[in-house]
């Protein structure tokens, strides 16, 4: 059989990746077409049908799907640990008052979600540079130059960056299985949904 699956950058290297190559290894006839894309774009393929099953932001909006929570991750300062030296052990969104930011761009969820964190405690926030992968944020993580805020799950293999966890009503967001309603789910979807949920459990424990 074949599978189409979609997911956003960060899902896709944390969750939808190494649930794609457990599943061929149990699977051997099995074929994967992965694809990264932006979770606006995932949401129009599964409605054409161009994709099979997606793990993206979890939206109570998207009544035309099915949804399957997986994972929720708190969003993070990520740097060098010497670079987190001068914040409070405790973060909130007013830790970064007076903090140059680099944030991803405002077609992300993510960065929407920061302002309106941002505007419920009115704080305004300085951010330098706008990027559009999470990525690139991790790169500018890397340099120290610039304060990064967001997902911990998006550094967790990586061996040089740390994450601390910021407080905030709206500095949060679940992962979740989504896939169009009244389409077929097939042996492979449901194999794939039960091997992404092993992989999401996994990382909640690390």
């Amino acid at each position: 059989g074949a599978l189409r699956i979609g997911a956003t950058h960060t899902y896709s290297k944390a969750i939808t990746l190494p649930a794609s190559l457990r599943l061929l290894k149990t699977y051997p006839d099995l074929r994967i077409d992965l694809r990264e894309l932006s979770a606006q774009r995932l949401i129009a393929d599964l409605m054409q049908g161009d994709i099979d099953i997606a793990v993206l932001p979890e939206d109570y909006q998207l009544v035309e799907f099915y949804q399957q929570p997986l994972l929720t991750e708190q969003f993070a300062l990520i740097g060098k640990p010497h670079s987190m030296a001068n914040f409070p052990k405790k973060l909130s969104i007013k830790s970064f008052k007076n903090t140059e930011l680099a944030l991803l761009n405002r077609q992300f969820l993510l960065r929407q979600q920061i302002e309106m964190e941002a505007r419920r405690e009115n704080i305004q926030l300085n951010v330098r540079l706008e990027v559009s992968t999470m990525g690139d944020l991790l790169e500018v993580a890397r340099t120290g130059s610039l304060a990064v805020i967001g997902s911990p799950i998006a550094c967790r293999r990586d061996v040089d960056l740390i994450s601390r966890v910021i407080s905030g009503e709206f500095l949060k967001r679940t992962a979740a299985l989504c896939w169009r309603k009244g389409r077929f789910v097939t042996g492979a979807m449901k194999a794939f949904q039960e091997t992404a949920i092993e992989v999401s459990k996994e990382l909640k424990n690390k």
